[in-house]
């Protein structure tokens, strides 16, 4: 990654506020450092804050419209249902729609943060789990499964090692088992499946 999106990745506000008005930078990386840093905030752990989230959101999507003749707009990646097939804000109007719509403004920046970064990109996973984590804490064991599994399948996709998200998945089913909710014969059976792929990863890298 670039330097200005590596700040942005990391939640450096007062990074991007200085290097988006460098005159090298275009107005492109201005837009997707913006997006990123306001997706970064919505879901970090260290840095969570869902206002500065909407607020560079809404700065990069005025910079998008800041020639109305000629917008420039979303190249939008395909809709994923760990993400509740959420489907980007376009325009302005949308994006104000989902202000105070917190669950909206999560969903949002996954899907930002996957089309920006590519979802090759390691630090993609880190935040969907994150996410998935509080869906956990407030019982909602479905969503948090959906999004682990989601997690789970862009590391494998990328030849990292899933052994701390097996036994993430493992806590969680215990969890659930605990309190009395039903575990899904096939969420079982599909974490199982990942983790025989992932030994056979394992193996071929120390061939």
């Amino acid at each position: 990654m670039t330097p200005i999106m590596t700040a942005a990745e990391r939640s450096r506000g007062f990074i991007i506020d200085y290097l988006i008005e460098r005159p090298e930078i275009s107005i492109e990386e201005r837009i997707e450092a913006l997006e990123l840093l306001g997706a970064s905030y919505a879901n970090d752990k260290e840095n969570y804050d869902l206002s500065k989230a909407y607020m560079y959101m809404h700065k990069s999507m005025e910079l998008r419209y800041s020639d109305p003749d000629n917008p420039i707009k979303k190249k939008l990646i395909q809709p994923i249902p760990a993400y509740e097939n959420w489907v980007e804000c376009q325009t302005l109007s949308e994006l104000e729609a989902i202000k105070r719509n917190s669950n909206g403004l999560h969903m949002e920046a996954l899907t930002i943060r996957e089309r920006v970064l590519g979802s090759s990109n390691p630090e993609v996973p880190q935040p969907i789990i994150y996410r998935g984590a509080i869906f956990a804490d407030n019982a909602r064991f479905d969503r948090c499964l959906e999004l682990w599994l989601h997690a789970l399948k862009l590391r494998q996709k990328n030849y990292v090692s899933v052994s701390k998200d097996l036994l993430r998945f493992a806590q969680v089913f215990s969890q659930m088992l605990h309190i009395g909710t039903k575990v899904s014969h096939s969420h079982v059976i599909e974490v199982l499946g990942w983790s025989n792929s992932g030994v056979r990863e394992e193996q071929i890298k120390t061939d």
